[in-house]
């Protein structure tokens, strides 16, 4: 019996120590408006509460070919990084930003120019990196979603 007992705390214990670090209690973004013209500002507010012993130290955004209009990816200077697979294939929208402090409400808002973008619907993602003292940096993101009418 007393083998047993040590065998399920053992088997806890592995799981407790591979389980994930989940370095943010909210991560999240969105557009407003929703629905837009092309050229018209549109406001990102991205939500970020790390945890305990994290902080959120930059941020970046991007898209996957498949989740914006075909011809999003045609649009000239814009930088992509093309994988085997097409679906795998990205394109910097904004790059690394670095904050300089924290964020005393959590709360980023910056405006996204969309000028010359194709009409349709868009999935962008953004990213963030979480660190703190002493902990490895963590990459995680978040997505947003908004459509651009004519």
């Amino acid at each position: 019996m007393k083998n047993v007992l040590t065998s399920v705390i053992v088997f806890f214990g592995m799981i407790a120590l591979a389980a994930p670090v989940i370095p943010y209690k909210e991560f999240k973004a969105n557009a407003a408006p929703e629905t837009f013209k092309a050229g018209a500002p549109v406001k990102i507010s991205v939500t970020a509460v790390p945890a305990e012993g994290f902080s959120f130290k930059a941020y970046r955004l991007f898209c996957y070919q498949p989740n914006v209009p075909t011809a999003f990816f045609e649009r000239p200077g814009l930088k992509i990084t093309k994988a085997k697979q097409k679906k795998y294939t990205t394109a910097e929208i904004q790059p690394w930003k670095w904050l300089r402090k924290e964020l005393p409400d959590h709360t980023l808002s910056f405006e996204l120019n969309t000028k010359d973008w194709p009409e349709g619907d868009y999935c962008i993602a953004v990213q963030g990196i979480f660190g703190g003292p002493g902990k490895k940096d963590l990459y995680r993101a978040t997505e947003l979603t908004f459509s651009i009418i004519k």
